[in-house]
């Protein structure tokens, strides 16, 4: 059942869990990211600058119990995998890191993946693959991954030199993002360059030192552009790209057919810095994004241009937004990170919901009974065919004795059928003898009469005349196998 949220959405009220305490965490935070896993999206993972790792459970009023671990440098990114809870953080100290939730909302690091000479900026989960993941950082190159091999690990991929700055185009410009399109295909932006890649991961790129050549690019939407791109999502279906460029325009693509142009432009926000995120609603019907103003946008997809809402809230609250994630089990709940060391939570009052929103079961039967009283069914009326329905009930001796399959007529070699839409008279099938239908022919054509008969402007020799005798004539062709009996002839 589709709703629409436009006047709800506005409506929402920010609320914090109690503070952590100060060996938790001490620092602005850089990320927080909703679990993506069936029935764990209200898991929220939240890092800071000093590389701790904080496990909200925001189903809970108060967290008594922080499941966190600590890093080594500052954690600017983490994202969850489709399958299970393990979880991907990257950091400053030129690492990936990989942690996994465990049942008992233990977290513990499985492995680190060191292979990039500047700050990791993003990573994510190949779909459907909890072994496998991507990586891109500030040295311009994309690495991809595979946890199940040993400690020492080396990428299975290697696209080095993957965007250049317009500017100075010698210099790599930093990977901003990275998303899969699906297991093959992998899709890039950069701060500096205004091109969005779209790079195959069949094929090999490391023999390529100086500039790769990806699959197809998405052009600058404006003409001699000098900036890049902050951030991109896909919907479920991966089908339309969202960029958040730092114009402070949002452009959709649509990845299914690599239209150039945007499908959808979205505007009204500010974007001067790199923690400019954006987020999806989990119908994929709204977009959530932050600004360099410390606000927080809502788009709806359908109506693109400027935002429907902008939530408001305490200073305090909104000081520094660094990143925002939208809860994928929860239509009314976002979360935000900002300097504050606590993660803000942002969810619509009991007294300003719409009952119509709630996802009671018993909401829904009612409604499969509403829809279900609406619908009204049609009779089709049916021609009978008398004959054949006294030649189907005519074997029965009693009224309640069952039809006997063998005893059903053949409607297949009578031509007829117990129900018809239309009665069809069908002509009885008469086989003559070849021979004779040839001698009909013979004889209709021969006693044509004249205004059928072609006129023929040369005259005819005798052996045309033969010739057709001879093609007219059945028996002609037949007469010369056999030998012509003569009666004066004696026999021994």
């Amino acid at each position: 059942m589709s709703v629409d949220y436009d006047s709800i959405l506005s409506k929402f009220k920010c609320t914090s869990y109690s503070t952590p305490p100060s060996d938790y965490l001490d620092s602005r935070l850089l990320s927080c990211a909703f679990a993506r896993k069936e029935k764990q999206g209200h898991i929220l993972a939240v890092t800071c600058e000093e590389g701790q790792i904080i496990v909200l459970d925001t189903k809970s009023p108060v967290n008594t119990d922080y499941p966190y671990c600590y890093d080594t440098n500052a954690l600017f990114s983490a994202e969850w995998s489709e399958i299970d809870m393990k979880l991907i953080t990257t950091s400053g100290d030129h690492a990936v890191g990989l942690w996994n939730l465990s049942d008992g909302c233990r977290l513990t690091k499985l492995n680190s993946f060191k292979a990039h000479r500047c700050t990791v900026k993003t990573a994510c989960f190949k779909p459907q693959n909890s072994d496998i993941f991507a990586s891109g950082a500030r040295d311009g190159n994309i690495y991809v991954w595979d946890s199940r091999k040993s400690n020492d690990a080396k990428p299975e991929q290697y696209i080095n030199n993957c965007h250049k700055k317009v500017t100075r185009k010698r210099e790599n410009a930093s990977i901003t993002s990275i998303v899969y399109q699906d297991d093959v295909r992998l899709i890039s932006c950069a701060d500096a360059d205004p091109h969005i890649k779209v790079w195959d991961l069949r094929k090999t790129y490391l023999h390529t030192t100086d500039k790769p050549v990806p699959v197809y690019q998405f052009p600058s939407p404006k003409k001699n552009c000098l900036y890049g791109y902050t951030h991109m999502v896909t919907d479920k279906n991966r089908t339309k790209l969202y960029a958040n460029s730092l114009g402070h325009n949002i452009y959709c693509y649509n990845i299914s057919v690599f239209a150039e142009d945007p499908v959808y432009i979205y505007w009204g926000h500010a974007v001067r810095n790199f923690f400019s995120k954006l987020s999806l609603s989990p119908d994929d019907k709204y977009m959530a994004s932050t600004d360099s103003d410390d606000q927080i946008f809502i788009w709806k997809i359908r109506s693109p241009g400027e935002p429907i809402s902008k939530l408001s809230g305490d200073p305090t609250m909104l000081n520094g937004l660094s990143d925002i994630s939208w809860c994928p089990e929860d239509y009314l709940k976002l979360a935000t990170s900002s300097d504050y060391p606590a993660p803000w939570i942002w969810t619509v009052p009991e007294s300003n919901k719409d009952p119509s929103l709630t996802n009671d079961d018993s909401s829904n039967d009612s409604a499969e009974i509403s829809f279900a009283e609406t619908l009204r069914v049609v009779p089709v009326k049916w021609k009978k065919n008398s004959a054949m329905t006294s030649k189907l009930f005519q074997n029965r001796k009693k009224p309640n004795e069952p039809i006997s399959p063998f005893k059903l007529p053949n409607s297949v070699i009578d031509g007829s059928q117990v129900h018809t839409c239309c009665a069809i008279e069908r002509k009885p099938i008469v086989i003559k003898n070849w021979l004779t239908d040839l001698h009909s022919q013979k004889t209709k054509i021969t006693s044509s009469p004249e205004s059928f008969k072609t006129p023929s402007p040369v005259a005819t020799s005798k052996n045309n005349k033969k010739r057709k005798r001879s093609l007219l004539s059945p028996g002609n062709n037949l007469n010369k196998y056999f030998k012509k009996h003569d009666e004066n002839q004696s026999t021994d």
